[in-house]
């Protein structure tokens, strides 16, 4: 599977390119941004990009109204294909968020019921409840009695029956299209465990069909061994992965032994082939950024993301992560989905070379991508990881650390990979607070 050896840029395009959270029917070809944006993408290191959704929507995206149309807000159609041809000339694959779950009140099936409850051909595409009372104004909907399943109890997002056979045909062309017409690679499921398992048995299929190496990548939170069985998806955003990464170098939450044992946890719940073409990531859309939880100190934000770039399974960088953006996760979202920082001025430069710097590492050398970990040293804060011939090691502490070396490391001369020079080790190794060395022997 090509995503193996690709690093990931997830982008919320609403955020990304600065259109207006609402909707109102201008079209902007905002989209446009991305491309012009091709070659910074490439210059970092990047081969496939995540585009949250980009379809017709009213407000955030995640209510959709039509899941054929580029949202106005962000351009045409015709700007997408653009967008699609110019990545590739860049060898920047695309993957798109699938909202397969449910839709907005504005999506034109649900639209219909709205007008003509019973005699709506569409009525059987949702799970209404009520449909008397289906086409009660937002404003005087309870949310403890809304007259049809929603996502997350928010009456602005109707739950679509993906077991109605209507529902199912609609959703496969979604994702037969964007392959046939715009040659997209992958396909991001939003909260894809609320989505009945044999529709995604159905859509694997047809999907492969179009695109043998269309990458399937479902949303879920928790353990997914159901999911990737080989019959559904490919991987799954590992959330419980980003959050042991973000407890132990960020907010100080769990020690050491924790963490390994997190990480050893999530490598035995799965096939070896699975955690290799797994996705890591620290932070997206729905979460505080990464150097927010890191109290804006750049040194823990950079133990996060090395230690993720050294492990198996491809990684990912929120946008503008590497160039230091902030924003702590807010109820209507506003504070982790800012505009990109496009003024190279205010962007950090330092957090940026230190970006680049581990996304070529990880692809000089393979030894990156090995499943297993060897935990050399876990105490103290301070951890030693072993792949193969490189080793790992971190001061996850405010403090000067000295490490007494394991014997293999002991007085040895080593190749410093990150500073590209030779280092001549004694039995004792001095670390500054929250430092780290990548080694190769």
């Amino acid at each position: 599977m090509w995503a193996y050896n690709e690093t990931f840029y997830q982008i919320y395009p609403i955020g990304f390119c600065g259109a207006p959270t609402h909707n109102d029917g201008v079209t902007m070809h905002r989209i446009l941004k991305i491309a012009d944006w091709a070659g910074y993408l490439e210059e970092l290191g990047i081969g496939s990009i995540i585009l949250n959704p980009i379809f017709e929507s009213d407000n955030h995206g995640y209510d959709t109204r039509d899941l054929t149309k580029i949202d106005c807000r962000l351009g045409t159609n015709e700007d997408f294909q653009t967008v699609c041809e110019t990545l590739h000339s860049h060898n920047i694959k695309i993957m798109l968020d699938g909202v397969f779950n449910h839709v907005g009140r504005g999506f034109w099936a649900f639209q219909d019921v709205l007008e003509k409850k019973w005699d709506s051909p569409y009525k059987d595409w949702f799970y209404i409840k009520d449909i008397n009372k289906v086409d009660t104004p937002l404003n005087k909907i309870d949310s403890k009695n809304i007259p049809y399943e929603t996502f997350s109890c928010v009456a602005e997002m109707p739950k679509l029956n993906t077991e109605n056979e209507e529902v199912i045909e609609y959703l496969l062309e979604v994702g037969r299209y964007f392959i046939k017409e715009f040659d997209i690679d992958a396909w991001r499921l939003d909260v894809s465990n609320e989505v009945d398992h044999s529709f995604w048995r159905q859509f694997r299929k047809e999907v492969k069909k179009i695109k043998s190496d269309v990458y399937i990548l479902g949303e879920i939170w928790h353990n997914s061994l159901p999911w990737l069985m080989g019959d559904q998806f490919d991987a799954v955003m590992n959330y419980p992965f980003a959050d042991a990464l973000i407890k132990f170098f960020c907010t100080n939450e769990i020690d050491e032994i924790e963490f390994k044992y997190r990480l050893n946890d999530i490598v035995s719940n799965y096939q070896m082939q699975t955690i290799e073409s797994g996705f890591n990531l620290l932070g997206s859309h729905d979460t505080t950024r990464v150097l927010s939880y890191c109290n804006n100190n750049k040194d823990k934000f950079k133990l996060a993301y090395l230690f993720m770039f050294t492990q198996s399974g491809a990684p990912c960088i929120y946008y503008g992560d590497e160039v230091g953006m902030t924003g702590v996760q807010t109820k209507d979202c506003e504070g982790q989905r800012e505009c990109m920082v496009w003024d190279e001025d205010k962007q950090d430069k330092e957090i940026l070379t230190f970006m680049k710097k581990i996304i070529s590492l990880r692809k000089r050398y393979s030894e990156f991508k090995l499943v297993n970990n060897e935990w050399v040293l876990a105490k103290d804060k301070v951890i030693i990881v072993k792949k193969e011939n490189i080793s790992i090691i971190i001061n996850n502490n405010d403090f000067e650390k000295t490490i007494d070396l394991p014997d293999y490391l002991k007085d040895k001369k080593v190749y410093d990979l990150f500073n590209e020079v030779y280092v001549n080790l004694e039995s004792n190794l001095t670390l500054n607070p929250y430092k780290y060395l990548i080694i190769k022997n």
